[in-house]
């Protein structure tokens, strides 16, 4: 099925991004398959790759175009009570992977080679205007680019960057990065007080990678740990003036001074 991008939709059932298939499918409660969308004015599409439900329950995702016979230009659909509408299409002189919407829906998010591209976001009428860029690392010398991505609760941005998992503002602000060889994707989770950042991070040594965060959204109450597997230590960037570790957690971990740069801590 070459399923990609995965998501919940509001009434628990998964939905998924089939890159091999062409498709967007839903898995029923009862196991059954349901395809939402797989074509597009008659024409099949590319290979769907990332995706976001909103609140509405309209299901926002991208369209990549690399799989062979190629009927549309790459581009980004929502999907709502069975009508699929392209939003935008042969951008920035590339095609989108990831894809996010920030917390109140008025703006949608597109990872587009080494950027990120803002659109405002019209859910009522299905359309974008203003593309922007909101951030651009093409000029970063270290390796390293956009995939999949999350926004947090105060609409702060976390994706793949240069050098690793950068963490920016609303406005395109670098706070920070984890500094890692790749990141493919990422997804919040837990309790409210403590949420669980997951990244595919691949390097030789892991295939993956689960980081714990404090507060209830990364950047609360100016607490900022991640915190790596045990085997595996994490150079992490101070997006604050001060670390704080609440003490359940820094009975169980090491936390040390990154000797190669004063505002990176390790953590093992």
């Amino acid at each position: 099925v070459g399923s990609n991008g995965l998501a919940i939709d509001h009434q628990g059932r998964l939905i998924i991004c089939q890159h091999g298939n062409r498709a967007l499918v839903r898995v029923e409660k009862d196991g059954t398959r349901t395809t939402l969308a797989d074509r597009f004015e008659g024409k099949r599409l590319n290979g769907p790759n990332d995706l976001q439900v909103a609140k509405d329950g309209s299901i926002y995702f991208t369209d990549i175009g690399v799989m062979p016979g190629k009927e549309l230009p790459a581009g980004f659909y929502r999907w709502k009570n069975g009508t699929l509408t392209r939003l935008h299409a042969d951008f920035q002189g590339a095609f989108a992977t990831g894809i996010a919407l920030s917390p109140d829906a008025r703006k949608i998010y597109v990872a587009v080679g080494r950027k990120i591209v803002q659109f405002d976001l019209d859910a009522a009428a299905g359309t974008v205007s203003n593309e922007r860029v909101l951030v651009d690392m093409t000029t970063e010398k270290q390796p390293g680019q956009p995939d999949g991505f999350k926004v947090d609760r105060k609409g702060n941005l976390f994706f793949g960057g240069a050098g690793g998992l950068w963490i920016t503002s609303p406005e395109g602000k670098h706070l920070g990065t984890i500094r890692n060889p790749r990141n493919t994707n990422m997804a919040f989770g837990g309790a409210s007080k403590i949420n669980f950042l997951t990244g595919m991070l691949q390097s030789p040594k892991t295939e993956g990678m689960t980081f714990l965060v404090a507060g209830d959204s990364p950047t609360d109450q100016g607490n900022f740990p991640f915190v790596s597997s045990k085997t595996i230590p994490v150079a992490i960037y101070k997006a604050v003036s001060s670390l704080k570790i609440p003490t359940a957690l820094s009975k169980k971990i090491t936390i040390k001074t990154d000797p190669d740069n004063k505002e990176n801590v390790i953590v093992a």
